[in-house]
Parts: C-alpha cells; sequence; structure tokens
C-alpha cells in the first residue's frame, strides 16, 4: 500500500526505537520495488538498524534490477568505508548480490583485510560478481581483472562481430565466449537478446543459454515473449533461463511469467 508505505517512511524518526527493527523487517520481506525505495531513505537514521537495511538493499529481487540498480549499489559504496565492522561488511554482500563490477578494484584491495570475517565475505563477493573461484589472494584477483579488461577491449569487439555474420557455428562460439565474461555481463546481455528473434533456433537456443549463464536481468522480459513461440525447444530453452535467472520456478507459461514480472 503506497500511502502505508509513505506513513512509515515519514513517521520513522519518531517511531519507538525499540520497534523500527521491525519495521526494516517488514520492509524487507515486502521485497517491492517501493519497500526498498523507503528503506532507502531510512538508511543512515539510525546506526542501530544501518545494518539491517543495508542487507536488505542487498537482497532485492531481481526483477527490479532496472528501477533499483543504480540508487541501491551507490548507498552500499559509500558504506564501503563505513567504521563500523557490520556495515561493511553488509555493503560488501549487497555489492556482490547486485555483482557491480564498478566495485571490484576496491573490493580487491579489502581482500587483504586482517578481518578475518570480512576478507571472507569480501572473497564471496569477488566470487558472486566474476563467476569464477579463485582463491583468496589479491594479486590472483588483480591478475585476473586485468586479463578481463584486456578482454573487453580487444577480444569483445571481434566475437560482437561474428554475432551477425549469418554463420551458425561461428556465431553459437562467439556467444559461447561472451557468455563467459560475467564481469560485464550488463552490457554482453544488450548484446545477445536481439538474437532471442533470430529464424535459426540453434542461434536462438544458444542465446538462451548465454543469458541463462550470465544471469542477465535485463532479458527477463524478452524470455518472457520467447515462451509464446510455437516451437518447443525453444519455448523449453527460455524456460530454463528464465528459473535460473528470476531465481524462481513457475509454469512455461508466458502468462504465468507475465504476472511475476508485473507483481
Amino acid at each position: 500500500d503506497p500511502s502505508a508505505l509513505s506513513v512509515l517512511r515519514n513517521g520513522f524518526e519518531v517511531l519507538d526505537p525499540a520497534l523500527r527493527p521491525c519495521l526494516v523487517g517488514a520492509l524487507a520481506r515486502e521485497k517491492s520495488p517501493r519497500s526498498l525505495l523507503v528503506l532507502l531513505e531510512i538508511l543512515g537514521q539510525d546506526r542501530a538498524v544501518d545494518d539491517l537495511v543495508l542487507a536488505a538493499i542487498g537482497g532485492s529481487d531481481p526483477r527490479h534490477e532496472d528501477l533499483l540498480l543504480g540508487p541501491c549499489v551507490d548507498a552500499l559504496r559509500v558504506h564501503l568505508d563505513a567504521t563500523d565492522p557490520a556495515l561493511v561488511r553488509s555493503a560488501v554482500s549487497g555489492l556482490g548480490h547486485w555483482r557491480d563490477g564498478q566495485s571490484l578494484p576496491f573490493l580487491i584491495e579489502m581482500l587483504d583485510s586482517q578481518d578475518k570475517s570480512l576478507a571472507w565475505v569480501v572473497h564471496r563477493a569477488l566470487q558472486d560478481i566474476s563467476g569464477v573461484s579463485y582463491s583468496a589472494v589479491g594479486t590472483t584477483w588483480r591478475q585476473w581483472l586485468g586479463s578481463q579488461e584486456r578482454w573487453y577491449r580487444e577480444r569483445r569487439p571481434i566475437s560482437l562481430d561474428q554475432l551477425p555474420q549469418g554463420d551458425p557455428a561461428r556465431t553459437v562460439e562467439a556467444l559461447r565466449e561472451l557468455s563467459e565474461h560475467r564481469l560485464y555481463f550488463r552490457e554482453i546481455a544488450q548484446d545477445i537478446v536481439p538474437l532471442l528473434n533470430d529464424p535459426n533456433p540453434a542461434i536462438v537456443r544458444s542465446a538462451c543459454a548465454a543469458l541463462e549463464r550470465l544471469l542477465a536481468s535485463s532479458a527477463l522480459p524478452a524470455l518472457v515473449e520467447l515462451l509464446d513461440d510455437p516451437r518447443e525447444e525453444l519455448r523449453l530453452a527460455a524456460h530454463r533461463a528464465l528459473c535460473k535467472i528470476g531465481r524462481t520456478t513457475l509454469p512455461p507459461h508466458a502468462s504465468a511469467w507475465r504476472a511475476w514480472l508485473g507483481s
């Protein structure tokens, strides 16, 4: 209820401090864009619940990424320099959840922290963002990040050139290579989504699989539309990708997924 959320937002400062964690918990469970935006406004008003707020911001639903990515990631990044270790850990965990590639250089530096619990959370966030599982050694991660940045500058344009060439085998191979670089999943997903309309079923299946590997939430609407395709093999590929990216299980019917996207 938007009016109820407005009351909660405006009344937070006068609310009994003992009840504030309950309010934050209720907003976190609601998981709507409106409730998360209220949590963003609450953040910083009470240090005692900021950890809970950051945890909620860092655990949002993939359906809402387009609306919430910017404000949520900005709020999390600010707390990487917090003096409270619990706030820093929550911020790091949240950035891992949002797979914020721009935070990687800062997180890699934090990997050498003397705070072992923080170093563990940082390592987990690095794995979530990158899609790879290197050991918790800063040098290794710096080298990997450098290799990914070189690939993006030098190899990605070559792979993109393969996509519209009309050669299915080369297109499928390019999709495989692109999907191996999860650090740039948002940019790469934009390149792949148009291939869901390709007349060649093999290319469409490969595009679905690539988006699934990238966990590209921006592709959810296009994948839902593919559930209306008369070809069963394409509907099944789209459904697998939807279940993996959306972290939920629904029947392979477009109407069910459209209702989920709109909820």
